[in-house]
């Protein structure tokens, strides 16, 4: 049997901004801006930029892990 399931790529989209959001909403609260701004002189635009860039790195490497899965499957079989 084939095991050719296709997602489409809205689906990776989507699940980028999920997290993303999510994220950028847990580190958004009154402290934790406050502490980037006069404890470590993070601008609040930079912590975006951080969170969105380790969201894209973490996606990326769970997507590249099922794709060798997805891979070694199909070469078993």
């Amino acid at each position: 049997k084939s095991l050719t399931i296709i997602h489409p790529p809205t689906e990776l989209i989507s699940s980028f901004c999920f997290v993303s959001s999510g994220i950028t909403l847990m580190l958004s609260n009154k402290s934790l801006t406050s502490l980037f701004d006069e404890v470590y002189n993070f601008d609040v635009n930079f912590v975006l930029n951080l969170v969105i860039s380790l969201t894209f790195i973490t996606l990326s490497f769970v997507t590249l892990l099922l794709f060798i899965y997805k891979y070694s499957l199909k070469k078993n079989m």
